[in-house]
């Protein structure tokens, strides 16, 4: 059984930090993980970048979206989303703040997705992969320390990750109204 985790490349601190949480709370063997952003579990050396994806989503018996800003701002993401969505992949999409629910667009629009900062939604992505994997997840206390440590750490690597270069069209209106009324003000 493989896993298939899509993600923005810029997110990466939070992405190693999920996959370790996986592993090590979950007990998915790293064999089992396919992330580009994981040495060892990603792209091997000399091999084409976008065949390895191309094969890796064909392989994987499940795919996590982790969906940032970034991740809409990805064409690969974006790629990778549609082949995911046209091969009908067991999927799991979970959102990374600051995107909430009503931030899902395209074929993500209605899905239900978890939150990459609730102990309540990681609980049951753990019992979700153990049943979609065919695997027997790792004792309960153990989960529930890696959970929380990772819960722990996870504001100070969201602060860390690089905005989006992509603007909402709704911060863009915003901003356009606020310089106007500078100029008005100015003018005034």
């Amino acid at each position: 059984m493989k896993l298939f985790i899509s993600h923005a490349s810029v997110d990466e601190p939070v992405v190693k930090e999920f996959v370790e949480l996986l592993e090590s709370g979950i007990g998915i063997s790293p064999k089992n993980i396919f992330c580009t952003s994981i040495k060892g579990q990603g792209i091997r050396p000399g091999v084409d970048f976008k065949s390895s994806i191309r094969e890796n989503l064909d392989d994987a018996t499940t795919v996590i979206a982790l969906i940032s800003e970034n991740f809409y701002s990805s064409p690969f993401c974006m790629c990778e989303l549609g082949g995911t969505w046209l091969q009908a992949k067991d999927f799991i999409p979970i959102l990374l703040p600051p995107l909430q629910y009503r931030d899902l667009k395209a074929v993500l629009e209605g899905l239900q997705a978890l939150r990459i900062n609730s102990p309540e939604d990681l609980d049951e992505l753990r019992d979700e992969l153990a049943e979609r994997l065919k695997i027997e997840p790792l004792p309960t206390p153990r989960w529930n320390n890696r959970r929380d440590r990772f819960l722990k750490n996870l504001p100070d690597k969201l602060i860390a990750l690089p905005s989006s270069p992509t603007v909402s069209r709704e911060k863009f209106e915003k901003a356009i109204k606020t310089v106007e009324e500078y100029r008005q003000a100015l003018e005034a």
